[in-house]
């Protein structure tokens, strides 16, 4: 028996383009029939937006600040140390933007670089003060993704 036939329609979760009778998706299986709510929407808090752009900002310029003009800092340090906090710097940025696109790799690669961080600040004589702040920094971006009853970013994270 033929397949009625109405029109297409688009899935919302693989983009395919399917009869607009149907009832799921015959690609991955997308249920057509469930009501999507406000929920089922990501959405942020505007706390973790903030603080997520400012990391962005933040982090850019010490990259540029360490690849362009290191004698800003005042850290007696090696060509190649400012090369890696330049790196690291550069994929703070990266990871903010993965966490505004919900990819929960980002959170762990702030951490990654929170501990690289803190083992270079320690053998470059900054001592603990700088080891706090950045346990403070990874605490708080972990507190504001977990911030809000229905915004709450941490459960949307892929």
């Amino acid at each position: 028996m033929a397949e009625k036939y109405v029109g297409l329609k688009s899935c919302p979760s693989c983009k395919e383009l399917q009869n607009s009778i149907r009832e799921e998706c015959t690609n991955c299986g997308h249920d057509f029939t469930k009501v999507l709510t406000v929920s089922d929407n990501k959405q942020r808090h505007g706390c973790l937006t903030a603080w997520l752009i400012f990391m962005i900002i933040g982090n850019s310029i010490s990259a540029l600040i360490y690849l362009i003009d290191p004698g800003m800092v005042q850290v007696d340090a090696s060509e190649g140390t400012f090369l890696l906090l330049a790196f690291l710097g550069a994929f703070n940025v990266m990871c903010a933007i993965a966490l505004l696109q919900w990819k929960r790799w980002g959170f762990y690669g702030f951490c990654g670089t929170a501990v690289i961080s803190c083992f270079i600040n320690v053998s470059l004589g900054l001592g603990i003060v700088s080891v706090i702040f950045a346990l403070i920094a990874v605490g708080a971006l972990f507190g504001m993704l977990n911030i809000g009853q229905e915004r709450k970013a941490w459960p949307k994270l892929e």
